[in-house]
């Protein structure tokens, strides 16, 4: 009985350092911490408030985000109420994701050896993950599962000299990834989809027709399971255009501006921090090649974390975009070991320590980094402080009435405010690079009635005119750069 009682006490100290490094480094959510700095994540939890509340994505409230994300954060906000309830979604997502990598460490390592290895992908999503509550995050389980069926086929693959099969069960896992992708960011997929890309290829070459339909219509059958009932819902509510156009069709426009930030060599060096997982997986991809049984598998992984770090390497490469790449620790890990065990006497065993090593290193300067820079920096709240002294200057119904302009998202959600229209944050920045959302923004403010509109730097905002044509500005701070407006009417 003890001894089947020892079998969950790694999931269960999984879960509590979970709790630690989550409370510290997830603060946009965390109850640790009282109105930090929060941007994207305080978009999605008042989205998902308005939600939860009768209201609707896209309509009621817009972003440029799927509305799987918005659907975390109502369901958050079901469970608790306030942000707690999101950040527990978190802990057991993250808990889950680091559990499922732990059992697949465990089938080539001892429990001890698995429990301490798991700690660094876990520092990995706490350095990157910048605040929590970010998109790529409640992917993660679905991703450790996918790639565990990957794993425990490329190795078979390259174990036996008939045909492997593959199993059609994970092919279901791999459409929800892919339909769960599309409703939230599509390129969350494509380590997943690069992986599929291989296995259809080798049952077409081997002739495993009956296998690679069965297998499709697996992947259709999970695609469809996510897809289905969230369009029939927006149809419902007559809002299946508005639905694609956040999620997609804004996007494509969205992207059109995706420069690189990595063009030198100093910027690719700095990626490394961040996408640190891609590159070892590369690397270890390179000298699986030089092995004649694996180098299928090889060729595996190599498309995997080739095709992700194009993709990471050539939009705007935020740091948890890559947190994608956090079941790849696995297996670069698990193939370390297989490669160690075929060059055991030579050099390359010695450079495997080496990059373990550096990848050690890397992962605790970049959590540690992450801790320095990101508390300090949005922990105290100015914007926030600013925007709210002013509006201690308005009316006691202001809030009935009111949208800002140009302003973090912050001050709607710790100063429990509505927002007027469907565009109420950052409208310059996220209306720049799209003429029809443009249209949207200008069409709402030109000819809507809210009664405030709080502006920062009015100087620069690109509706200056078509604003003092119908507002008068009613308290103008120029050391803050805030000016609200009064409708004439």
């Amino acid at each position: 009985m003890m001894k089947n009682n020892n079998i969950y006490i790694p999931y269960a100290l999984i879960a509590v350092f979970s709790l630690l490094f989550l409370v510290i480094y997830f603060y946009t959510t965390s109850p640790f911490y009282a109105e930090p700095s929060s941007m994207d994540s305080a978009v999605f939890q008042l989205i998902g408030k308005e939600w939860l509340n009768g209201g609707l994505p896209y309509v009621t409230l817009w972003d440029l985000k799927g509305p799987i994300i918005y659907l975390v954060n109502a369901l958050g906000y079901a469970i608790a109420g306030t942000r707690l309830g999101v950040f527990i979604i978190e802990w057991i997502v993250v808990t889950t994701t680091l559990a499922i990598m732990y059992r697949w460490l465990c089938s080539e390592f001892s429990v001890k050896i698995s429990l301490i290895l798991i700690v660094f992908p876990l520092l990995n999503i706490c350095a990157n993950d910048l605040g929590g509550n970010a998109v790529a995050e409640y992917i993660l389980p679905l991703l450790a599962v996918s790639f565990v069926g990957i794993y425990s086929w490329i190795s078979k693959v390259s174990e036996q000299t008939s045909v492997v099969q593959h199993r059609p069960i994970f092919a279901i896992v791999y459409g929800v990834v892919l339909s769960f992708s599309l409703l939230s960011r599509i390129t969350n997929a494509i380590g997943v989809c690069a992986a599929v890309a291989v296995i259809g290829i080798y049952l077409m070459i081997k002739g495993e027709w009956k296998n690679l339909f069965k297998n499709l219509l697996y992947f259709l059958l999970g695609f469809f399971s996510i897809l289905i009932p969230c369009v029939l819902y927006f149809r419902s509510h007559n809002a299946e255009y508005d639905m694609w156009y956040g999620t997609i069709l804004y996007s494509i426009d969205y992207a059109k501006d995706a420069n690189s930030v990595y063009h030198s060599l100093v910027e690719l060096l700095k990626s490394i921090v961040h996408f640190v997982d891609v590159y070892v997986l590369l690397l270890v991809s390179f000298i699986l090649l030089t092995i004649p049984k694996r180098r299928i598998t090889g060729g595996m992984w190599l498309a995997v974390s080739g095709f992700t770090l194009v993709w990471l390497l050539s939009g705007w490469g935020f740091a948890h975009y890559g947190l994608i790449a956090i079941p790849y620790f696995c297996i670069s890990i698990l193939e370390m070991k297989h490669i160690y065990e075929y060059y055991r006497h030579k050099n390359v065993s010695k450079v495997l320590v080496i990059v373990f090593s550096a990848y050690v290193a890397i992962i605790l300067l970049g959590a540690i980094h992450s801790y320095r820079l990101y508390l300090n920096l949005y922990q105290d709240n100015q914007e926030l402080k600013e925007a709210r002294a002013i509006l201690a200057e308005l009316p006691s119904d202001y809030k009935t009435s009111f949208v800002a302009y140009n302003c973090t998202p912050d001050l709607y959600l710790y100063n429990e405010i509505t927002p007027y229209y469907p565009y109420f944050s950052l409208q310059d920045f996220e209306k720049r690079n799209s003429p029809s959302l443009s249209k949207r923004v200008y069409d709402t403010f030109v000819y809507g009635d809210v009664k405030w509109i709080l502006v920062r730097d009015i100087e620069t905002c690109t509706l200056k005119k078509e604003l003092l044509r119908r507002y008068d500005i009613y308290i103008q701070h120029d050391k803050t750069l805030l000016t609200v407006l009064r409708s004439k009417k």
